[in-house]
């Protein structure tokens, strides 16, 4: 993940001015704009980000990190190491808890939804049916891409099966309260705080 626009561009600015170098940059939440030297000889590259999983705390060790060189605590040489070794650091939770979290966070959305048993045992499933297509796919780009869709239908699938087998049942808070855990709470934080700040173009992607 990506912190907000301004953030990480204020970043590299300061991690430029302590390397020494010149520059100047532009982000968006798929792409970097760096350019190098004056501005009569700027030399300028687009490097291509993939969105990827909120790990939070690898960005907080990150930003730490970031600040560490920029004050002159630790070597721009040693920066890059550490760099390489956070973002080496296995997950803090295994797939088991992460799976449990992701299908109690679907049955509690289907109670706050106005839901009752029946709605919250089946957004809880199709949360973990969900979570387990995450674990998945997370490691194959292309796959990755689909799921959103799939995870759609999966869980309007789970909610049709239910009423049919177990008797009437809101399907629309099902369906929704099962997708929960793929709403973009943070990135819409983000974005919010980009337009806030006026970086327009990042913040309205």
């Amino acid at each position: 993940a990506q912190p907000p626009a301004h953030r990480l561009e204020g970043l590299m600015m300061k991690v430029s001015e302590r390397l020494g170098l010149e520059a100047r940059f532009f982000s968006t939440p798929t792409s970097i704009f760096a350019s190098f030297g004056p501005p009569e000889d700027l030399r300028t590259s687009l490097i291509r980000v993939e969105p990827g999983d909120f790990d939070l705390e690898r960005l907080i060790l990150l930003d730490m990190l970031a600040d560490d060189v920029i004050q002159g605590r630790l070597t721009p040489t040693d920066g890059a190491t550490r760099v390489e070794a956070i973002l080496a650091r296995p997950p803090r939770y295994g797939p088991v808890l992460q799976l449990l979290c992701w299908m109690l966070a679907g049955a509690s959305a289907a109670l706050l939804f106005g839901g009752g048993w029946k709605e919250m045992g089946v957004a809880g499933v199709s949360s973990l049916a969900i979570g387990v297509l995450d674990l998945l796919t997370r490691k194959q780009p292309t796959t990755a891409r689909v799921l959103e869709p799939v995870a759609a239908v999966l869980s309007a699938a789970f909610a049709g099966i239910a009423a049919h087998f177990f008797g009437p049942l809101h399907g629309e808070v099902a369906t929704l309260a099962g997708l929960i855990v793929l709403l973009p709470g943070l990135t819409l934080t983000i974005a919010v705080n980009e337009v806030a700040t006026r970086n327009l173009i990042s913040g309205t992607s």
